[in-house]
C-alpha cells in the first residue's frame, strides 16, 4: 500500500504525504459510515495539534479524497433526500474498492462485519450496473 502512497504522491505533485496517509488510514477505518471532508479535517488536525504540526485546510482534504478517488481505492456514495428528491452534499459514505487493501492498510484491525459486508455488498452491486444511493 505504500508503493499506491507513493505513485499517487508523484503523479499528483502531493507535498503532505503524512496528511494523504492520515487520510487514507481515516477512510480504511470509516468504510460503511457517514463522513465527510470536515470530519476528517477536524480528525487530522487535532491529532497534529498534539503534535505541534501545521493545520491542514479543508480543501487539501477534499482534494486528496478525490485523489484517492482517482487511484480507484475509494468510491464516494452519495446521499438520497428522498422528500427533496436531490442529494445531500456531505456527510456521505466511501466505500473500499478492495477489501483486501483496506484490510491490509490497517493491520487487520477494526473487524467490524456489518461494514465490511456492506462494502462488499456495494462493490458486487456497482460491478453489476446498479446505481447505488445511500
Amino acid at each position: 500500500m505504500s508503493d499506491i502512497v507513493r505513485n499517487i504522491v508523484e503523479r499528483k505533485g502531493i507535498k503532505r504525504e503524512d496528511v494523504l496517509s492520515s487520510i487514507l488510514d481515516l477512510l480504511c477505518s470509516s468504510i460503511g459510515s457517514l463522513t465527510n471532508p470536515t470530519r476528517v479535517a477536524d480528525t487530522i488536525n487535532t491529532r497534529q495539534k498534539r503534535a505541534g504540526e501545521n493545520i491542514v485546510a479543508l480543501n487539501t482534504v477534499k482534494s486528496y479524497v478525490e485523489h484517492l478517488s482517482d487511484a480507484f481505492l475509494f468510491t464516494e456514495c452519495k446521499r438520497w433526500d428522498v422528500k427533496g428528491k436531490s442529494y445531500f452534499d456531505y456527510p456521505n459514505k466511501y466505500y473500499c474498492e478492495d477489501i483486501g487493501l483496506r484490510n491490509a492498510r490497517i493491520g487487520f484491525r477494526q473487524q467490524e462485519l456489518t461494514h465490511i459486508m456492506e462494502n462488499i455488498i456495494y462493490n458486487e452491486l456497482i460491478i453489476r450496473d446498479c446505481t447505488v444511493d445511500i
